[in-house]
């Protein structure tokens, strides 16, 4: 990212109450934003509107998860897709830890994953500083 390059933040409307926040720089023209969104997930609405109907946990009822998952993290890395829950138990309350402990536990797994996932991400080896 360059300092000099104004990005922006444009949602776009998939279906009637899905929309897809696009982070981009100059180009290309707003105008041609909605084409673009509309031409990556076209093949996906079937996908989404099922995940609509499960939402937050993003799965099927008929899956079922270990109570001691705390989230889960589906990459499908050749079509650079992903599917995230953290709501994978119908009975959240009774868990011991905080959802601020569990949010913080998954953001950090996530980044970690992101950054072995994709190589533009990963610093390089001089950049790394090992902390005491």
């Amino acid at each position: 990212m360059s300092p000099n390059v104004a990005f922006r933040a444009v949602t776009c409307k998939l279906l009637a109450d899905v929309y897809v926040l696009v982070i981009c720089g100059a180009t290309p023209a707003l105008s041609q934003i909605d084409e673009l969104v509309l031409q990556v997930w076209e093949g996906y609405a079937q996908v989404i509107k099922e995940a609509k109907l499960v939402y937050p946990r993003n799965f099927p009822l008929s899956v079922n998860f270990d109570t001691a998952l705390l989230g889960l993290l589906v990459i499908n890395v050749s079509k650079r897709r992903c599917v995230f829950s953290r709501h994978l138990h119908s009975n959240q309350k009774s868990r011991a830890m905080s959802g601020v402990h569990r949010i913080d536990i998954l953001r950090t797994f996530y980044v970690t994953t992101a950054k072995d996932l994709a190589p533009e991400l990963k610093l390089a080896e001089g950049d790394e500083k090992e902390t005491d």
